[in-house]
């Protein structure tokens, strides 16, 4: 049996898939670079994503004391427009 007889036919052919000559290795290593890629994307979006929920619950306190002083800030609306209406009547 030749060379050429050993590896030709449908049962080498059925052991699996296999990778044609054809396909350059340029493209096999752009695909390579794409997961890289990706992967590296996704674990700087995670560490992003962890930075702004340390941000957002470092600023919470913030928030609610901006809601004290606006209250505040309308009490005082209140009392100054009611004193300015009482210094205006005669």
């Amino acid at each position: 049996m030749s060379k050429k007889e050993k590896y030709t036919g449908p049962e080498r052919r059925s052991n699996g898939w296999h990778l044609d000559k054809r396909v350059p290795i340029t493209l096999i290593a752009a695909i390579f670079l794409q997961g890289v890629v990706f992967v590296y994307w996704g674990a700087t979006l995670a560490s992003q994503v962890g930075y702004n929920k340390d941000a957002i619950t470092a600023l919470s306190p913030t928030g609610e004391r901006l809601a004290g002083i606006e209250a505040q800030l309308r009490i005082l609306v209140s009392r100054w427009s009611e004193r300015s209406r009482r210094t205006r009547q005669p």
